[in-house]
């Protein structure tokens, strides 16, 4: 029995994980955010890393491949009557 706790406390803590992301701007030039790690503490380092890749090269104005380019947002404003609406007559 312990020898399977053992096993599968190391196949958990040796886990890795790899995250690879393609990013390009409407100039066409594209960057990378390529991230590797294994073990508990590396995996977390990884996705945090790649995370963090991502959203610095968004900010620069990449989308993600295969990203839908984002819709123009239509903004309504409400027709109001002419009138005194919501004044009491009071």
């Amino acid at each position: 029995m312990k020898r399977i706790v053992f096993a599968l406390l190391l196949i958990g803590i040796c886990g890795c994980v790899s995250m690879h992301d393609t990013l390009r701007n409407d100039q066409g030039q594209t960057v990378y955010c390529d991230h590797t790690g294994f073990g508990i503490i590396g995996s977390m380092v990884t996705v945090g890393s790649h995370n963090s890749c991502i959203d610095k090269y968004k900010a620069l104005g990449y989308k993600l491949e295969g990203e839908p380019p984002a819709a123009p947002v239509k903004v309504e404003t409400p027709q109001t009557q002419s009138g005194n609406e919501g004044v009491s007559g009071k």
